[in-house]
C-alpha cells in the first residue's frame, strides 16, 4: 500500500498499532475520528512510526514468507500419511519415511485400494509442492548472491542460507537498530519486564517482530547445543553445551539473543 501511495505524496508514515492505542485510546472509534487523530499526532511529531523496508527488502521477505509456507504445507502432507499408517495399524519399518528408501517402502506397502489412492494423492501434492520449493530457493539464491550482510550472516554457527536470508529481510537495514540488544528486542528474543517501585519481574519472550527469523535462530541455536565440544581435559573426552545449569529452552534463546 505504501508504494502505491509514496508516488502521489511527499513522505509515508507508517503508524505503530500498539504504540497508538496506548497514546490515544479513546472510547468512540471511528474512521473519522481514527483519521483525525492519527493527523492530529503527526502534525505535533507524536505519532509512533515503523520503519518502512526498500522493494528489495519487501521482495525477500516475501519470498522468505512463501517458501516457509511451502515447508509448512509439506510437514502437513507428512503427518496426514503418517495418520493414516497409524490408523491402519501400520509400523514404519525405516528411519526416514520421506527420502528415497523410505518412498520404497511406502510405494510397495500393501494398502486398501482407497488407501493406496490417498497416499499417492499425498505424494503427488508433496513432490509438487517439494519441486516449488527448489525453484524458489534457486532464485533465492540468485537474489542474495553477491549479498555481503547475508554471506556474513552464514558465519554463525548453524545458521544456513534460509536463516540467514530470513534474518537480513526481517531486519533490513541493521544500522538503524542502536546495539545487539535492540534488534534482539526487535525479533522477539527479549524477555519481557514488569517493573513497579523496587519490585522487577521478568517473563517469557515477547515474541514480537517476524516469527519466521525468530524460529529460524531458536532452530540453529538448538543445532549447536546440541553438537558436542571437546572438553578442556587432556583425555578428549567429549562434552555437551547444554548440559548447563540453564534451562534447555532458555540455552536456545539466550543463544538467539548472542547472535547480535
Amino acid at each position: 500500500m505504501a508504494e502505491l501511495i509514496l508516488p502521489h505524496v511527499a513522505r509515508v508514515a507508517i503508524a505503530n498499532p500498539l504504540k497508538v492505542k496506548a497514546i490515544a485510546e479513546g472510547k468512540s472509534k471511528t474512521d473519522k475520528i481514527d483519521a483525525y487523530v492519527l493527523a492530529q499526532l503527526l502534525r505535533c511529531d507524536f505519532l509512533p512510526t515503523v520503519w518502512i523496508p526498500d522493494k528489495a527488502t519487501r521482495r525477500l521477505r516475501e519470498m522468505c514468507a512463501h517458501r516457509a509456507a511451502l515447508v509448512a504445507d509439506q510437514t502437513r502432507i507428512k503427518n496426514r500419511i503418517q495418520s493414516l499408517l497409524a490408523q491402519r495399524l501400520f509400523a514404519v519399518s525405516v528411519p526416514i519415511l520421506f527420502n528415497g528408501r523410505g518412498r520404497n517402502w511406502l510405494s510397495h506397502l500393501e494398502l486398501k485400494a482407497q488407501d493406496r489412492a490417498l497416499v499417492n494423492g499425498y505424494l503427488r501434492v508433496l513432490d509438487q509442492l517439494k519441486t516449488e520449493e527448489i525453484a524458489l530457493q534457486k532464485e533465492l539464491a540468485e537474489l542474495s548472491y553477491g549479498n555481503d550482510h547475508i554471506l556474513l550472516l552464514l558465519t554463525l554457527p548453524g545458521l544456513g542460507p534460509a536463516g540467514a536470508q530470513a534474518l537480513y529481510a526481517a531486519l533490513g537495514d541493521w544500522k538503524r537498530f542502536k546495539d545487539g540488544a535492540h534488534a534482539a528486542s526487535y525479533l522477539g528474543l527479549s524477555p519481557s519486564t514488569r517493573q513497579s517501585a523496587d519490585h522487577c519481574y521478568h517473563d517469557s519472550i515477547t515474541k514480537a517482530g517476524n516469527s519466521i527469523a525468530r524460529w529460524l535462530l531458536t532452530q540453529a541455536a538448538r543445532q549447536v547445543l546440541s553438537i558436542p565440544v571437546r572438553s578442556g581435559s587432556s583425555s578428549g573426552v567429549f562434552e555437551n553445551q547444554r548440559i548447563t545449569t540453564s534451562p534447555w529452552l532458555l540455552q536456545r534463546v539466550s543463544w538467539s539473543r548472542s547472535a547480535f
